[in-house]
């Protein structure tokens, strides 16, 4: 339990951790060869009905079982926006449903600009086709005294659908409840139905308005919602906790992972239950010189869990979205080693650093992880990413141009959000993109869907994309962006062509992302086109740029 000035803006930028951001570069290794994930087309999410083109839906959540994958959200939740419309979408053998809305409790209150959250079912977790469990948040009024008065907050809730019905939505208690807001973070459930969420609540003093934050746990024990109890408190004096995520095992053992910022440095502990019994919050060390911040949890045995977050340089940085790095913790027979930090490629494709925001384990040889990267040579502010954990090593890092898929090539922010996967060869994962043109309509964002075969057989990479040719007398300087996948197996190098009518072929072969032509004749139309090239070959021609010598 701790206490310090905050406004209600650092509370929502808990709820926005995972959002896609413009990241400084880093240096970082070069990811050796390795079979990275696979994707399939885009699938566009359905928004409730009478939700305008600026609040489309935004689904941040998903949980398949067999061939049905059910996904919550609602309309701009995964921004923070406010006034959004909760929602409830099913895929059923590769089609989603219309979206279903949600009945409130009774003390539900809509919020306005200015509260900070909207309506949203922010997590949900299947344990077989129709059986489900679904929380989120609600506005309630509250009165905080002076000087915050009567405000509208956010609160927690619980969906449940049995035999494929949805239950309405009903009040989650929270430890205290006279003066208290809060969201959950974390949901997980097992095989008999018997589900865990964590998340955080802030209590506010009446004098100052200033909150106090606390994490919480609560279980259904395969039937009614217990009341919410505090999670184990995190040594020293952080200014801010909250729980990041929460799987379980089986009935009795769950760990969940907890966020706390100190003074002058962040941490992610890890509390664990064993046969019921919570222990006391352990940090969880981070890459040596760096700090580490644990985003998603998940746990394939009641002695192995793999955590992956971001890391990087400082706590000024991670909290700025700088120098962000993917990271990881990885227990192995009930023994924690210090985080590590995913190598990123450095011809293709080039990411500037990362985040992972969401992971699933299907077995211990098999954990998906997702999130996203940035591409300063793209342009870029973010890219959908995914990694497949193979029990001792992560694969090469797979990119995903969800515009691109729908047929447009610009994207300001793009993010994987959450995966769920049903066997070792098959998942399903969430994402938004924004600010794109489709089918000649300008689109501010909007919310998608794809497979993901965690494992693809390597094979020549794409074509570079974004030529450009700078001219001088008798020059030509080409230069391009990666291709945004390298077949599983790194890049090692570029071959320009260029042609012209009646004049010799010029040929270069590049490892930058550059190459100078010579002996350009002036007036001459020239035609440039440029192949990758990995261990297995080389990629079919990139578009065609020309120009005309100097």
């Amino acid at each position: 339990m701790t206490s310090a000035p905050r406004s209600r803006s650092f509370i929502r930028s808990w709820r926005l951790a995972v959002a896609a951001a413009t990241i400084t570069s880093v240096a970082v290794a070069t990811v050796p060869a390795g079979a990275e994930p696979n994707f399939g087309g885009v699938k566009f999410l359905p928004a409730l009905a009478g939700t305008s083109l600026v609040n489309l839906p935004a689904y941040g959540s998903i949980s398949c079982v067999a061939s049905t994958c059910t996904a919550v959200g609602g309309s701009n939740n995964a921004f923070g926006n406010e006034g959004g419309k909760a929602a409830i979408i099913t895929e059923n053998a590769g089609t989603w449903s219309a979206p279903i809305g949600v009945t409130f409790p009774g003390d539900h209150v809509v919020p306005t600009t200015g509260d900070g959250f909207s309506d949203a079912l922010l997590k949900v977790s299947c344990w077989q086709v129709g059986d489900c469990v679904a929380v989120g948040q609600y506005g309630v009024s509250k009165n905080f005294g002076v000087p915050a008065g009567d405000l509208t907050v956010s609160t927690p809730m619980v969906m449940t659908e049995t035999s494929g019905t949805w239950s309405s939505a009903s009040a989650l208690a929270l430890p205290v409840l006279a003066d208290s807001l809060g969201g959950p973070t974390g949901l997980s459930c097992d095989a008999s139905g018997h589900c865990s969420v964590v998340g955080y609540y802030a209590t506010i003093d009446e004098a100052t308005g200033n909150p106090t934050f606390h994490g919480f746990f609560a279980n259904n024990n395969a039937g009614p919602w217990t009341a919410a109890v505090d999670t184990p408190a995190v040594p020293g004096t952080p200014s801010v906790i909250a729980p990041t995520g929460i799987s379980c095992a089986d009935s009795t053992d769950c760990t969940a992972t907890i966020a706390a910022k100190f003074a002058t440095t962040d941490t992610t502990y890890r509390i664990t239950e064993t046969a019921g019994v919570w222990g006391s919050a352990v940090a969880l060390a981070p890459p040596t010189g760096r700090v580490f911040e644990g985003m998603a949890i998940s746990c394939p045995s009641a002695t192995g869990c793999i955590v992956v977050g971001q890391s990087s340089s400082s706590a000024h940085n991670l909290d700025n979205n700088l120098h962000l790095v993917p990271a990881f913790s990885v227990e192995h027979a009930g023994t924690w080693g210090a985080a590590g930090q995913l190598p990123q490629p450095m011809l293709s494709p080039v990411t500037g650093g990362g985040v992972f925001g969401a992971i699933t384990c299907s077995g211990s040889s098999m954990c998906e992880a997702v999130g996203a990267a940035t591409t300063g040579a793209t342009g870029l502010g973010a890219i959908p990413m995914a990694a497949t954990w193979n029990g001792t090593k992560w694969s090469s890092l797979g990119l995903y141009n969800a515009l691109l898929h729908a047929g447009s090539a610009t994207a300001t922010a793009s993010n994987f959000l959450d995966v769920s996967c049903t066997s070792t060869t098959s998942c399903t994962t969430l994402g938004f993109t924004g600010t794109g043109t489709i089918n000649s309509s300008n689109v501010p964002y909007f919310a998608f869907s794809t497979g993901i075969n965690p494992t693809m057989s390597v094979a020549a990479p794409s074509s570079p994309v974004g030529l450009k040719a700078a001219l001088a007398p008798k020059t030509a300087t080409i230069s391009w962006q990666p291709p945004y996948s390298d077949g599983g197996s790194s890049v090692t190098s570029f071959l320009v062509t260029a042609t012209s009518p009646g004049l010799a072929k010029k040929l270069c072969l590049s490892t930058t992302l550059s190459c100078k032509l010579t002996g350009v004749a002036k007036g001459h139309a020239y035609h440039v086109s440029i192949q990758s090239r990995n261990g297995v070959g080389f990629s079919k021609p990139s578009l065609v740029l020309t120009f005309v010598g100097h």
